[in-house]
Parts: structure tokens; sequence; C-alpha cells
């Protein structure tokens, strides 16, 4: 009876270790793990990871302010989906914007491209990011059909005449350098192949958290009627927010309470 008493003893004994051993590590995994996601700024998400909005499943969180934008079947470049749309007279310059959830924050992004087509009966218009504070960061514009950069103090560049390629899709690729405060900007007609370079454009802002389509005619963000639409539109995150740590103090408050409580 004692023999049995002991063996009993000494199983719950190592039961209790197991389970302290086992709780301690899943709460140093769980400290380490949130850790490194909100170290990477914008939503957690991991250094270079690509983020894409190709409107195949769904309009990926972009809101329309006017209602004759959202997803659509009407044009695409790749699929059977792009989001854009058309409005006729004077409109207010935000036509449609998304806060992406990787983006929350703000994020250092090292580049973004994605891809328009337009029509002759509109008069411009364009992609414009802005960082969590709402400053302008940076934008590229078409004038229907000039190429046109908007960059952080706001002076607006032409690259090109358009050579009047209305229905082609157009790539706008742009490479960020925060350090500099600077970014590289190019757009290519894919049908033709023409291609124009802006190099060390000057953005403002410390980082991206929302993404606009924006009208634009002869220098005014916000006159006319805009027929445009995007696809294919994609940004590769860093590892640096707009600045701020908001988010990495927030965890860190989170997972002390938590393994206080874990082994208290």
């Amino acid at each position: 009876s004692v023999g049995r008493s002991i063996e009993t003893s000494v199983e719950r004994a190592k039961e209790v270790i197991k389970k302290s051993t086992s709780s301690t590590a899943t709460v140093g995994r769980s400290v380490s793990t949130s850790v490194n996601r909100a170290s990477s700024g914008g939503g957690g998400e991991a250094d270079g990871e690509t983020v894409t909005h190709d409107f195949e499943s769904g309009d990926e969180g972009w809101v329309p302010v006017e209602s004759g934008f959202g997803r659509t079947t009407t044009y695409a470049r790749n699929g059977s989906y792009s989001y854009g749309g058309g409005v006729s007279g004077a409109q207010a310059g935000e036509i449609a914007y998304v806060e992406p959830a990787e983006l929350r924050g703000g994020n250092q992004i090292q580049s973004l491209t994605f891809y328009y087509t337009e029509r002759v009966g509109s008069y411009g218009g364009g992609l414009r990011l802005y960082d969590s504070g709402g400053t302008s960061v940076i934008a590229a514009l078409t004038d229907n059909p000039q190429w046109k950069v908007y960059d952080g103090n706001g002076t607006i560049t032409q690259l090109y005449d358009g050579g009047g390629e209305y229905r082609d899709w157009i790539k706008v690729e742009m490479a960020f350098d925060w350090g500099a405060g600077t970014a590289d900007v190019t757009f290519t007609n894919e049908s033709t192949g023409t291609s124009r370079t802006e190099s060390g454009v000057d953005i403002g802002g410390s980082g991206v958290e929302k993404i606009q389509i924006t009208n634009y005619q002869g220098g005014s963000l916000g006159s006319g009627d805009c027929y445009y639409w995007i696809d294919d539109l994609s940004f590769a995150l860093s590892g640096s927010s707009d600045g701020t740590d908001r988010g990495l103090s927030r965890k860190v408050l989170s997972l002390n309470k938590d393994e206080t409580e874990a082994t208290g």
C-alpha cells in the first residue's frame, strides 16, 4: 500500500512538471511570435512580403466615394475583374480609397505597382498615397493621356504626352527610398512598350496607410469627368512603420500581463 502511494505521488509530480513546462514554452513562443510581428510595423507583416489586389475574389476592402466606381467586369487586365468606373461633372478629388490592414498605422513600403486604363471621355485621374496622419506622399496621374507625377511638395511633373494611347493598360511602378525621402516612378505602356522614368521624386509623409483613386484635370486634383480603372495593384512591405511604436507597445504590455497571469 505504501509503495502504491509513493508511485502515485511520483506520477502526479511528473504530470505537474510536464504541464508547467508546456505552459512556460507556450508563453515563450507567444511572446516571441507577437514581438516579431509587431516589430515589422504596418500590421505586423514580414519585411518584403508583397500584398496584391487583383479584385478576382472581391473588392479587397476598397470603398467607393462616387457611386459610379466599384469592382467591375467592364475591363480587366488579367482575369475577369478590375476596380474603377466613370463619374461625370465636377467631382471631389477622392473617388475611392482603401486602407489595407497590412498598412494600418503606416508602413514604409519598399515599392508599389499598379496598372490603369482610361477612356477618351475622361479628363484624367490617378492613384494617390497618404500616410497615417493624412499627409500626401505621392501621386501617379494621367491628364488623359499625359503621364504625370505629383510629388510630396505639390509639384506636378509631366513624363510623357501619352501619345493618344487611351485604351491601353499603363503600368506604374514606384520604388521608395524613405531615408532619402524620394521615389523613382516609371510608367510603361504594355501594348507599345513606351516607358518613362522620373527618378528622385520628393515624397511627403512618413509612410503609407491609405491608397486613393483621385480625380485630376490640368493641375487640379478634383474636377471633370473621370473614366478610370485599375488592376493588379501590389505593394511590398518593409519592416519599418511610419515612425510610431504604438502597435509594438500595446502588444508588449498585453504580453507582459498575460505572462504574469500565466506564471503567477
